[in-house]
């Protein structure tokens, strides 16, 4: 299966993460693995809606209106380090909260709804405690609003119970170690929304192509350059810079967050670094993302290999950034692999890359959102058979620019998961090839396992106008751009001196032909 490259680097030897499975061993896992009877027919009620164009929210709901949507939060029944008290304070996610509640029951007190998972239950089984219907397109008049943020590590409340809520509703998850990383991020989002922060109207893509390697080669020409030449076509008033590979540098992607320049939305595709379980560097390093300077077999180096969370500096300004990772556990690592049976635990416990969770804590303004892969992520999540499949990623993006919440945009996934998964069942039951069931299998997997590391309900932030329209009075962020480098500086200072110098001439030229159009007796 050409298409079924996988994206991961071994950062202990420096090799690809696994062997390339053969189309026998992926079907044969998809035969043996097993679904829960009710997720199963869930996942077919939602592949009969998407023949029928029908969406997740119900027709009345419209997904842009938390006050007709709703927004809720799902607790944990304990945290380590602080109590559920503390984390709904003002010294926490207190601020989030209220600025959500304003909202959500403005017409409708219900709409806003705390909730608590308890430990070992399924998607259906915290409906039901809800008295909230399993399956169906999601009206928050029935008792649960279209809008979920879960508030736990995945060990606490699991992928899988996310996954399957995910299918029904808007889901997304943050989870961080420290109350004042939740005050940040809280104080993040209410200032976007309140404050006005806008990014310039923008959409960076960065995507490397390895040396000698088929999985970046791909995801290179194949998924960042043909979204990047597709963009601007619908949306004209935005620009689109691309950093391809031999562009695709560190220093280029640190620029881009790091130096005042960061866009309204910022998509990658590379590797990702991953480690053996118990390795030292697996919770700081897993999911970050391996950049243009990696070479196979090099020995693992976090100063010139991969953009890691060690990589944000304090200074940095991308409050309002909203950023999509290609990338394997780019957003987390379960404790067990999802594509291989057998296969010894991946980690000790479940856990969230270190990368987006200091994206989105960071003191002076963090990301409002970051889409990435648990497990692995798959080629053939865009290119199938050898033909592009380039429109779940293409809604997505349009979803965000047209200022639909992220949530809301990630639907698209979502559906895909849906039909694959059904499409996969009934390719095993109908004893296709496995060619086919392998196909569908990674598929649907990959689907599945993008998640949003977020508030489900935040939207990008950017200005009404274009970039051309936007001047120094008019074009405001929250914090000033960060501090340049000395390099950077002799080089501004240097072009000011050319422009100058270029002004000198002109004006001297001007000057001369002045005197020749004067009289000679005025000479």
């Amino acid at each position: 299966m050409t298409d079924s490259f996988e994206n991961g680097i071994n950062g202990a030897t420096g090799d690809y993460l696994f062997p390339q499975l053969s189309t026998k061993e992926i079907a044969t896992i998809a035969k043996n693995a097993s679904t829960e009877k009710q997720h199963l027919n869930d996942l077919k009620d939602r592949a009969r809606e998407l023949r029928d164009q029908s969406k997740a929210p119900a027709a009345w709901v419209d997904p842009t209106d938390l006050a007709i949507a709703g927004w809720g939060v799902i607790f944990a029944e304990t945290y380590p380090g602080y109590t559920l008290e503390a984390l709904k304070s003002d010294n926490g996610l207190g601020l989030l909260l209220k600025h959500r509640q304003q909202k959500a029951s403005e017409q409708v007190e219900t709409y806003y709804k705390e909730c608590v998972y308890k430990s070992g239950q399924s998607k259906n089984d915290f409906l039901k405690a809800y008295k909230v219907p399993t399956s169906g397109a999601v009206d928050p008049g029935q008792g649960m609003p279209y809008y979920l943020m879960i508030v736990g590590d995945p060990e606490t409340i699991p992928y899988e119970f996310q996954y399957q809520l995910d299918v029904q509703y808007a889901v997304g998850r943050i989870y961080f170690d420290t109350l004042a990383e939740y005050a940040y991020y809280a104080q993040s989002v209410v200032r976007a929304e309140t404050e006005k922060v806008e990014r310039p109207r923008q959409v960076s893509f960065w995507g490397v192509r390895n040396q000698g390697d088929d999985a970046t080669k791909l995801s290179s020409e194949k998924l960042i350059k043909p979204l990047s030449e597709w963009l601007p076509e619908k949306a004209p008033s935005w620009d689109c810079p691309t950093l391809l590979a031999e562009e695709a540098t560190k220093q280029n992607l640190s620029r881009q967050i790091n130096q005042g320049s960061a866009p309204a939305i910022l998509f990658t595709a590379s590797h990702g670094m991953g480690f053996p379980k118990d390795n030292p560097y697996q919770k700081q390093f897993q999911g970050s993302l391996v950049c243009q300077e990696w070479k196979r077999f090099s020995k693992f180096d976090p100063e010139t290999q991969v953009f890691s969370a060690a990589d944000i500096k304090a200074e940095a300004n991308f409050h309002g950034l909203i950023t999509f990772h290609f990338a394997c556990y780019g957003l987390g690592t379960p404790k067990f692999n999802d594509f291989k049976q057998g296969e010894k635990e991946l980690a000790e416990a479940p856990f969230i890359a270190r990368l987006p969770q200091q994206l989105l804590s960071h003191a002076k303004g963090g990301a409002l959102a970051v889409i990435g892969h648990v497990d692995r992520a798959f080629a053939n999540s865009f290119q199938v058979y050898g033909t592009k499949q380039l429109v779940v990623y293409q809604s997505f993006l349009k979803c965000l620019i047209d200022r639909y919440p992220v949530g809301y945009a990630m639907e698209y996934f979502n559906q895909q998961y849906a039909e694959l998964a059904s499409d996969c069942n009934l390719s095993i039951r109908n004893e296709n090839s496995d060619k086919d069931i392998a196909d569908l299998s990674t598929r649907s997997t990959n689907a599945r396992n993008y998640a949003i590391f977020g508030d489900p309900a935040v939207k990008i932030a950017v200005s009404s106008v274009s970039n051309n329209d936007i001047s120094s009075t008019n074009y405001k962020v929250w914090f000033q751009p960060a501090p340049m480098s000395p390099e950077d500086i002799i080089q501004k200072q240097n072009n000011k001196i050319q422009k100058l110098e270029q002004l000198v001439k002109a004006l001297q030229a001007e000057n001369q032909q002045l005197r020749e159009q004067l009289p000679k007796s005025q000479g």
